[in-house]
Parts: C-alpha cells; sequence; structure tokens
C-alpha cells in the first residue's frame, strides 16, 4: 500500500510540474489566496475560512478550493469544498460564478462516518483595491440532499451563505 501511495505522489507531482512548463507565462500569476467570514441564513451560524484559487491554464476558468470552520455555539464542524469558477478579468470589478461539491466534517480524521456532503452554487463580485488587494462579496446556495442538519432546533436542508472576505493575488 505504501509503495502505490508513493507511485501516486510521485505521478501528481510530476503532472502538475509538467502542467507549470507547459502554461503560458501570463497566467502564472492567477493562483490568489483570501480569508473570509461570514453567515448561514436562518441559522445565525457565523464561519470563517480561507480559500485558494488557481486557474493555470485558462485566465478566466479557476479552481477553487476553500476551507471554513463555524465558530458559533449553534454549530460546530469544519467545511472542504471544491468548485469550478467562472471570472471574467473585466478591470477593478470583476463578477464570477461558482458551483462545486463540499463536505462538512466533524474532526479532520478521514473517518467519514458522519460527513455530510452537498453541492453548492453561487456567484459574488470582487473589487480590486491594489495591484494584488481585492474585497471579495459572495452568496452560495448549499443543497445537503437528503442529509437533514439540525442546528438547535431548526431542521434545514438548504442553507444561504453570505460571506465578505479580502484576497491576495500571488
Amino acid at each position: 500500500m505504501k509503495q502505490y501511495r508513493r507511485k501516486h505522489i510521485i505521478a501528481v507531482t510530476a503532472l502538475m510540474g509538467l502542467l507549470c512548463l507547459i502554461s503560458p507565462p501570463h497566467s502564472l500569476d492567477a493562483m490568489e489566496f483570501g480569508a473570509y467570514a461570514g453567515t448561514l441564513n436562518e441559522t445565525g451560524t457565523t464561519l470563517v475560512g480561507l480559500t485558494l484559487d488557481s486557474g493555470f491554464l485558462v485566465p478566466i476558468v479557476k479552481v477553487e478550493t476553500e476551507a471554513y470552520m463555524f465558530v458559533g455555539k449553534e454549530r460546530s464542524g469544519k467545511v472542504i469544498t471544491l468548485g469550478l469558477k467562472i471570472r471574467p478579468n473585466l478591470g477593478r470589478v470583476a463578477p464570477y460564478a461558482v458551483a462545486g461539491v463540499g463536505s462538512e466534517v466533524e474532526r479532520l480524521d478521514f473517518s467519514q462516518a458522519k460527513d455530510r456532503y452537498f453541492t453548492f452554487i453561487g456567484g459574488g463580485v470582487v473589487v480590486g483595491l491594489a495591484a494584488i488587494f481585492s474585497v471579495r462579496i459572495d452568496i452560495r446556495f448549499q443543497q445537503h440532499g437528503d442529509n437533514i442538519v439540525t442546528i438547535g432546533e431548526n431542521d434545514k436542508v438548504n442553507y444561504t451563505r453570505f460571506t465578505a472576505g479580502i484576497v491576495a493575488r500571488l
């Protein structure tokens, strides 16, 4: 098993290196890192998180990875998401659309016993403040399918997430 895992890591690393070599030089600066805070509707649950976007081959299309956690007493857990973001570069103000999947976990132990999976779709706007810093405002609709999530006295299947944060282009 360890031999297989080592070969898998080497293959993924080689593939990422190859993508960096064949990508156009102007798109190598397409990575963005950010921090944000927000809330889920009707629950009063506050969340804080980090985001990383990368668009190496096609500047308009980015792969977005987010990790956030709930900080209120109403809810605990951590969320990891992976999405596809379409963001045309229209100047200082750039709207975007995003869709993807996520997993809400109680602990980061990879047991998957209590994990809840969901899909999301949403969008927002990024407003440039300086050459590398921007402000991001975002709204996302999360569909948890048949997994009813209980928060306090509320049983919910769908959520609307509102966030705002700072993004730095690397």
